[in-house]
């Protein structure tokens, strides 16, 4: 007799390894896909930073004034998936009313998980929020959080599995 089917075992037999197959494919997947939104989100930060950066070189303008401040990066742990590029119309270095230029969100499943910020005596704070401000024409850095300026940000994004990345930014103009 000449069968031509597949036994019910064999089916089986088959499912099994398909379904082991995927069971080790998948979370190496979804790891390899939080990885590359992790690092997707440091580098858009990044490029953020140094955009907000050139904005100042060139003066960019805000609606029809050159903003005397310069532009600069707002972020808000408050706020951990959205940070504001703005211009600091009125020179005080800081994130105020009437100065959004942009919003600005990460994409899933990053967030920023810590800002710290670093003084002149090496002495190292965490903090809620931070402004970061490029000053035109030479595009001279401040960093201040509350009535305080600052040598040094440290900005954590982490990712859903709890993997980090760090960008730095230093009054010297050094961002990495």
């Amino acid at each position: 007799m000449n069968n031509k089917g597949f036994t019910i075992i064999e089916l089986i037999v088959v499912m099994a390894i398909i379904s082991i197959i995927a069971a080790l494919i998948v979370p190496s997947y979804n790891k390899a896909r939080n990885n590359k939104d992790l690092l997707l989100g440091r580098e858009q930060v990044l490029g953020d930073i140094r955009m907000a950066q050139n904005y100042s070189f060139n003066t960019l303008k805000f609606g029809a004034i050159f903003p005397e401040g310069g532009y600069g990066v707002h972020f808000n742990i408050g706020d951990p998936q959205k940070y504001i590029i703005f211009a600091d119309i009125d020179s005080d270095q800081e994130y105020g009313a009437g100065e959004q230029f942009q919003e600005l969100e990460l994409g899933r499943s990053v967030e920023i998980s810590s800002l710290e910020i670093e003084d002149a005596l090496a002495n190292v704070i965490s903090v809620n929020s931070v402004d970061l401000v490029f000053k035109p024409p030479y595009g001279k850095v401040f960093i201040k959080s509350g009535l305080n300026f600052y040598v040094k940000l440290e900005i954590e994004i982490k990712n859903d599995d709890g993997e980090t990345r760090m960008i730095k930014v230093e009054d010297s103009g050094l961002i990495n």
